[in-house]
């Protein structure tokens, strides 16, 4: 029962994380191009 719920709690961190490192990314991704769309 314990694994299971750290489980859950570990894959709920990855999720969360993949998303809101995205969110980041793009505005500094946007930047860096000098604020024009990549290519």
């Amino acid at each position: 029962v314990v694994i299971h719920d750290f489980a859950f709690a570990l894959l709920l961190g990855v999720i969360i994380g993949t998303y809101s490192s995205v969110f980041v990314a793009s505005p500094i991704v946007y930047m860096w191009h000098g604020g024009k769309a990549p290519r």
